[in-house]
């Protein structure tokens, strides 16, 4: 399990200059994107209006996006991949978007 979060640490800094945290909002609804300013805190560009993303650029299978469609967080769950998410660190950065 580290190996894989290692792993995932390292792609969100090195493929997408992300730092660690933003990690978790890969897995937040669009709403809380919009809410909270996501793009903008972490510097996620909307491949679709190239702006600072409003909505879960991650979250969704399409060409062209964020990530490759078939590596999209919805495209992964299709597959079988379940997320884990330390509760921890989902309220540490919880509590920074308040």
């Amino acid at each position: 399990m580290y190996t894989g979060t290692s792993t995932a640490w390292r792609a969100a800094r090195s493929t997408w200059s992300l730092p660690p945290t933003a990690l978790l909002s890969l897995f937040f609804q669009d709403r809380a994107w919009e809410k909270f300013g996501l793009g903008e805190r972490f510097g996620v560009k909307d491949p679709r209006t190239c702006a600072a993303a409003r909505r879960n650029a991650f979250a969704c299978r399409e060409d062209g996006g964020v990530v490759p469609a078939d590596a999209s967080v919805e495209a992964l769950h299709e597959r079988g991949v379940l997320f884990l998410l330390c509760n921890n660190a989902l309220n540490g950065l919880a509590g920074t978007l308040v």
